[in-house]
């Protein structure tokens, strides 16, 4: 379940669209650079610049544990189509094609160094989980593990374009190229991450079971843990944090693996998660329980 769960603390605010917006020719952006990977200290991260030199608009793709889940964050001046103006919040859609699923997701709206406007996306996957995955899932009772489905390395090698839209109208597109052989080299350093905190990645990869939340994460953090500071003065942001877990099932540290600015949520994150999160501990190939870790993202919104 790793990455799959956002934990979302207050309603989230629909974006509008005017009624005079109409379909339009998206706006096709070929790329500039070839892939940079940084192996950095909590992330691996994925950068590629498209569109002309001068104006270009940039891709950052990162991922904070093994897995077919991902954070990503789009930005340049070309995506203005895609964000109401003064707006901080923004309803889009996104595929990777050929015969990407569509998914309406919510996007947080900022700055990444000088490039504006930046779409902060929190979890993303090549291929959406299945309608209703968790839906079924009830914490108050023993509940079976399941995994997510995996995404393959056929569809990774397919993959070649990232389209944003607003609704059914496409507005930009990234003409990535194959993802295979850039997904491939994150893995390697995802493994090079895993074991930079003390896991074998090979085993890690074999557990029967990852640790598993005894309650959903929603519970974890609530509304009234949003930072006064932050909530009067208007100002959202997303934590993406790493629990080490023992084999107990209780959390031991809580690590801040990424965050957006301003400062201020990280500390509130891990002192409630320390808290209140406790889990089921992952089980070896053997069944045995075992130390393990478990990652997910905290996004804190305003409606």
């Amino acid at each position: 379940m790793k990455n799959c769960i956002v934990l979302g603390l207050a309603a989230l605010g629909l974006a509008t669209q005017s009624p005079a917006a109409l379909a339009r020719e998206p706006v096709v952006l070929k790329p500039n650079s070839p892939w940079q990977l940084d192996y950095a200290e909590s992330a691996c991260r994925l950068t590629r610049s498209f569109g002309e030199a001068d104006d270009p608009v940039v891709l950052v793709i990162a991922e904070y544990a093994p897995g077919d889940s991902f954070s990503m964050i789009v930005a340049g001046k070309p995506l203005r189509a895609l964000t109401p103006r003064s707006a901080s919040n923004a309803e889009l859609s996104v595929r990777f094609d050929p015969d990407g699923q569509p998914t309406d997701t919510f996007v947080n709206i900022g700055t990444l160094g000088d490039f504006k406007p930046a779409l902060i996306f929190g979890t993303t996957r090549l291929d959406p989980l299945p309608e209703g995955f968790f839906d079924d899932v009830d914490y108050d009772t023993d509940w079976d593990y399941q995994d997510p489905p995996e995404v393959s390395a056929e569809r990774r090698n397919a993959a070649s374009r990232l389209v944003l839209g607003k609704g059914k109208d496409d507005r930009v597109i990234l003409e990535t190229g194959s993802l295979g052989e850039a997904f491939a080299a994150m893995d390697k350093c995802l493994d090079s991450l895993v074991e930079s905190w003390g896991f074998d990645p090979a085993m890690v990869a074999a557990q029967e079971r990852p640790a598993v939340p005894l309650e959903s994460p929603g519970r974890w953090i609530r509304p009234g843990d949003y930072p006064k500071n932050a909530l009067d003065s208007g100002q959202q942001g997303m934590v993406h944090f790493r629990l080490m877990i023992d084999a107990t099932g209780k959390p031991t540290d809580c690590i801040i693996q990424g965050a957006t600015k301003p400062a201020g949520f990280e500390d509130v994150t891990c002192d409630n998660l320390l808290k209140r999160a406790r889990f089921k501990p992952a089980l070896a190939a053997d069944g045995a329980p075992v130390a393990s870790f478990y990652t997910n993202t905290v996004r804190f919104q305003i409606p």
